[in-house]
């Protein structure tokens, strides 16, 4: 099988929203979350909120790349790396993340809980004039194991090493051992109790740095 990168662009959304709920159906803070929520109304949502990152990547710094299968044109996966970029006051009183709306049905209690515990983390660490954020990674599942994660990470890594830029991310536990292995370090835990939220058991996430490579 045969791949290429490609830049992904706004005719791209819908296949891109559906990558990721694939990717993440068994996510099980993102479950809890929307799990009420119809899924017609989590899709228009995910449109206006993806089309919204793309309409204003220059402002927000917003790079997206997808992976092609040559042999059928098809999109199966995409990152999102958050490049440094100039803040605005605006931008920096919303919150290191726009979120977009929250749809009824949500799971709200928990919602407020990880995403504000996300949000200190990252006002904590991340600097968005000078630092980079992987904030998305999604792979079709039937495509996994073919190294197209490592892919996407290696191509945002090598536009941050030419900014000289520190790569953040938070990672949940399926994906954890990947970052690892392309030099992320253990930073900060989001923790989270799902017993509180309909769940079960504890949730940790991982932030992590991936520091400027030093010049040769």
């Amino acid at each position: 099988m045969s791949f290429r990168l490609e830049p992904a662009t706004i005719e791209d959304v819908p296949t891109l929203v559906t990558i990721f709920d694939e990717a993440f159906a068994q996510d099980a803070i993102f479950h809890h979350i929307f799990k009420d929520v119809p899924k017609e109304v989590r899709w228009e949502r995910d449109l206006k909120w993806y089309s919204a990152a793309f309409e204003n990547s220059e402002s927000n710094g917003a790079r997206f790349t997808k992976v092609v299968d040559t042999s059928n044109g098809e999109v199966v996966g995409f990152s999102k790396f958050d490049v440094p970029h100039i803040v605005t006051a605006a931008q920096s009183e919303s919150g290191p993340r726009n979120r977009g709306s929250i749809p009824e049905g949500t799971n709200v209690p928990l919602y407020d809980d990880f995403f504000g515990k996300v949000d200190r983390g990252l006002r904590k660490w991340l600097d968005p004039e000078k630092d980079t954020y992987l904030h998305i990674l999604a792979v079709r599942p039937k495509y996994h194991r073919l190294g197209l994660g490592s892919r996407l990470i290696r191509a945002g890594l090598e536009n941050a090493d030419a900014a000289r830029s520190k790569v953040y991310i938070i990672a949940s536990p399926v994906g954890l051992p990947l970052y690892l292995r392309h030099g992320w370090k253990k930073l900060d835990e989001i923790v989270v109790d799902m017993n509180k939220y309909g769940g079960s058991g504890v949730v940790a996430e991982e932030l992590l740095l991936r520091a400027v490579e030093p010049e040769c």
